[in-house]
């Protein structure tokens, strides 16, 4: 059986193997985000002549989610019946050039973190700018010292915020873990602001929110500056809780946290998510169990 494609590459098989599964064992680049699992479209090819098998059942749920048309196929899940010939959707040069970056993504279960300074603008409008590079890097320093201690990684500080990871590492359940941090850095935070208050006559209040669920991680960026990073409805979630804790509670959680933690009597609330239908239940942590 012969599998012709662009640019005059070949692909020689057994008519029941999936033509993606085949191009990876003989050398061929297929892009292929999500490792085969039919969870993105990146591996799709379109059928130029030949037959084929008809669709999974995976890969008709997806081509009916992007309305695909009945010859753009996913070769992770084709099977052909004989001599066919493929025309690659991603395949020009950048593709190729991005092609370690798209397969080092993969889809994992993890806890994400996200927290913020309250009223850090009008702070900032008090102290020197060189002064708050220095103040900021001390809080920094104390808040991954929190995160490092509960096997998170630091994704990334945006301005005043911090974005973590949990899960990568670790023994623990990604939600322990990330709540277990958070308490740490509200201790962490009380002998910081002892030096703030003694430094620069401030002290700083923060919001913490959690939430744990499917995210997909890998190398995100330019190709000269990416980094690794997660990226999903999950860490949208997240960034959402952290900014509900304004006006209500230093350390919110979401029910898959809460429900992990083992955690009970909370004040719950809800919050409902653009674009969503139903609202999010969230728990906000007493401050007799923040430390």
């Amino acid at each position: 059986m012969n599998i012709q494609l662009e640019n005059d590459e070949q692909i020689i098989g057994e008519r029941e193997r999936t033509v993606l599964e085949l191009a990876i064992e003989q050398g061929v680049q297929i892009t292929n985000a999500c490792k085969g699992k039919a969870r993105c479209s990146t591996c799709r090819v379109v059928v130029v002549r030949g037959e084929v098998a008809q669709r999974t059942e995976k890969e008709q749920a997806l081509a009916e989610r992007l309305g695909l048309p009945e010859n753009v196929r996913l070769s992770c899940q084709l099977k052909t019946r004989g001599d066919v010939e493929l025309r690659r959707v991603v395949k020009d040069d950048l593709d190729r050039k991005l092609l370690h970056q798209a397969n080092s993504a993969e889809e994992r279960n993890l806890a994400i973190l996200f927290s913020d300074i309250r009223s850090f603008t009008t702070f900032s409008e008090r102290h020197l700018p060189y002064d708050i590079v220095h103040i900021l890097n001390r809080y920094f320093f104390e808040m991954g010292e929190s995160v490092k201690a509960h096997h998170g990684r630091i994704d990334k500080y945006m301005g005043d915020g911090i974005m973590a990871i949990f899960g990568l590492d670790g023994d623990n359940h990604p939600a322990i873990d990330a709540f277990g941090a958070a308490k740490d850095m509200v201790r962490r935070l009380q002998g910081f602001n002892t030096w703030l208050e003694t430094s620069y006559g401030e002290q700083f209040e923060i919001g913490i929110g959690l939430h744990y669920g499917t995210v997909v991680v890998g190398d995100l960026g330019h190709t000269e500056s990416a980094s690794f990073t997660a990226i999903g409805d999950t860490v949208n979630v997240a960034a959402r809780i952290e900014s509900a804790t304004k006006n209500r509670c230093t350390i919110l959680v979401s029910e898959p946290v809460y429900q992990e933690i083992e955690a009970e009597g909370w004040e719950s609330t809800e919050l409902l998510l653009k674009g969503k239908t139903e609202p999010l239940h969230l728990y906000a942590c007493p401050k007799a169990q923040e430390t």
